[in-house]
């Protein structure tokens, strides 16, 4: 039976990997600084951890060792629910989205890595250089090809914004959903909150060419329920589906 005094951290650790938002050595970490022991009073392992979001018997579950058989109820209270650690189980198993933020995060390249080169598909960066007077910030590929770039980085969140603003849900949701992407994109998010968002809205990332556009191979579901479609003058939708039509 699980032991009731590790109980609300317990179900604190699957609240907050079914999330999506942290992983699971930031929750061990955040789970141990409020108070989660084992039973002799120490830090529990990154093992023990591991092992333990990963065993049925704190959603009730029990599993008979030597047998082939389902998890059967155990006659105690479970400290989760099952639906809860269904949902935990899909992070872990990456089957379920996590919105974590970028390991190589840095404030004033939001983009940076999110973005692919559209020409060789790989994440693009960023970095300050130095002028004459004063320092100046660019996204650019990190290769040296005939189409790679290096585009300032106002112009490039200039593109990206209006590459938001292109996107077009049916007409009940267009006001509230794009004023949200918008609001969140254009007013003082956090870089965490901001890359959530990109995360969310492209699972994929999206590719940026030297001619200055955006396109992506995927977006997330959220879009193919609200029939998100580039906004034309004649309200008709590009033959290849949401993304730009790049060069070849």
């Amino acid at each position: 039976m699980p032991d009731p005094e590790s109980g609300p951290y317990v179900r604190r650790a699957f609240e907050l990997i079914a999330s999506g938002r942290h992983k699971k050595p930031e929750v061990l970490r955040m789970v141990t600084a409020e108070g989660l022991r084992t039973r002799k009073g120490k830090p529990v392992s990154v093992q023990t951890f591991e092992a333990a979001l990963r065993n049925p018997i704190y959603c009730g579950l029990m599993k008979v060792k030597g047998w082939d058989l389902p998890p059967m109820h155990g006659d105690f209270e479970p400290i989760i629910s099952k639906e809860l650690f269904d949902l935990a189980q899909a992070v872990l198993d990456g089957k379920r989205l996590s919105v974590t933020a970028y390991n190589r995060n840095h404030p004033d390249f939001p983009l940076r890595c999110f973005v692919r080169c559209a020409a060789c598909n790989k994440p693009i960066t960023g970095s300050w250089s130095k002028g004459r007077n004063r320092h100046y910030a660019y996204y650019r590929c990190r290769n040296k090809g005939r189409l790679a770039f290096n585009t300032p980085r106002d112009t490039m969140e200039a593109q990206f914004t209006e590459y938001l603003e292109a996107m077009r849900p049916k007409p009940e949701y267009i006001r509230l959903f794009r004023e949200i992407v918008l609001d969140t994109w254009r007013c003082e998010a956090s870089l965490d909150q901001r890359q959530r968002l990109q995360k969310v809205l492209f699972p994929q990332g999206v590719t940026y060419s030297a001619d200055g556009r955006f396109g992506t191979a995927e977006t997330s579901v959220i879009f193919r329920l609200l029939q998100v479609v580039p906004a034309e003058k004649d309200d008709k939708a590009s033959p290849t589906g949401f993304e730009p039509v790049l060069p070849t």
